[in-house]
């Protein structure tokens, strides 16, 4: 759970929010969600590492629902780790 926390954390601060992937699958973040550590923040567009919209081949913005840390879990990432 820790270390999807932290990722959350980083995609907040550099992007804005989280968009699941491989890296950080939709069920992960959904635990967090349901151990109240995170949160939806509804839909967003999707940027790519640069921060430049994502679109597709006809130049329509792509758009994924986007996932922030609550204050409980801001508070769960920064306790040491044991």
């Amino acid at each position: 759970m820790r270390d999807t926390l932290e990722t959350l954390a980083w995609a907040e601060a550099e992007f804005g929010s989280l968009v699941t992937n491989r890296a950080c699958p939709r069920r992960d973040v959904l635990r967090a969600v349901e151990a109240g550590f995170a949160r939806s923040i509804g839909m967003v567009v999707r940027v790519d590492t640069d921060g430049f919209t994502e679109s597709t081949i006809n130049g329509t913005e792509r758009h994924a629902e986007g996932f922030v840390l609550t204050e409980a879990g801001r508070a769960q990432i920064e306790e040491p780790a044991p």
